[in-house]
């Protein structure tokens, strides 16, 4: 009976034991798969992190590139908006030198070049003329004629705001001798030092012109004493050619 307790005895330590065996198995297997779950999950993470930084990685690189794109469009731009504008300036100064152009040449007289003219020269010499004792004298101070002596009657007065009359002398050599007196006296009378002389140079040509149509044109009608004018107060090449 004893015996029989014994071995039921040890029958259920036996029992205890391997189920003791087999519970430290269950938690050790039961840790294990723990643990290789949570490396499962932590690779993926990574995975997933290292995935997420290159794709962030690359939208940088792509927004970089919009950017530059975006920088150097706007530079071209710039650049072709100055070019077309300096264009645009430059035709209208062109356009406003042609129309001066134009204005000056249709407002402005060309220079014409004047024609030699050989006007016969006279029979008779200025060299033998002498001034007339009769003829006032030219005060310059107040552009009168200032008396000297007494005129006979027989010439007529000489005044300087109106010139005289041509007289009809007939021919032959009288009326010569008095057409080369009536010049000699006009010629007295006239304002001497306000009439320039020209002597060729085509420079000075248009203020003799002026000065001689005010001095002496205005004051003579008759085309003969004009010559005789016009030779007295030429010179040089410009008497030659008259």
């Amino acid at each position: 009976m004893q015996d029989v307790v014994v071995a039921s005895l040890d029958q259920t330590e036996d029992a205890s034991s391997v189920a003791s065996r087999g519970s430290r198995h269950s938690v050790v297997s039961t840790s294990s798969v723990t643990r290789m779950k949570e490396a499962r999950i932590k690779s993926e993470l990574a995975r997933i992190s290292v995935a997420q930084l290159q794709q962030a990685q690359q939208l940088d690189r792509e927004r970089l590139e919009c950017e530059r794109k975006a920088q150097l469009f706007k530079v071209k731009c710039e650049s072709e908006r100055a070019e077309a504008e300096a264009k645009m300036w430059m035709a209208e100064v062109l356009a406003e030198l042609e129309d001066t152009n134009r204005i000056r040449q249709a407002y402005i007289e060309p220079k014409v070049d004047l024609p030699s003219v050989t006007v016969p020269k006279p029979k008779f010499s200025t060299e033998s003329w002498q001034p007339n004792p009769y003829a006032p004298e030219w005060n310059s101070d107040n552009h009168h004629p200032k008396s000297k002596t007494t005129i006979p009657d027989s010439v007529p007065p000489a005044g300087l705001a109106e010139p005289m009359e041509t007289h009809n002398l007939g021919s032959g050599p009288d009326a010569n001798a008095s057409y080369i007196f009536e010049g000699m006296l006009h010629s007295l009378n006239m304002p001497h030092p306000g009439i320039i002389t020209f002597d060729g140079n085509p420079s000075c040509y248009w203020n003799f012109m002026d000065s001689f149509e005010t001095n002496v044109e205005a004051r003579v009608k008759d085309d003969k004493m004009r010559l005789t004018y016009l030779i007295q107060f030429c010179k040089g090449k410009a008497r030659e050619s008259i």
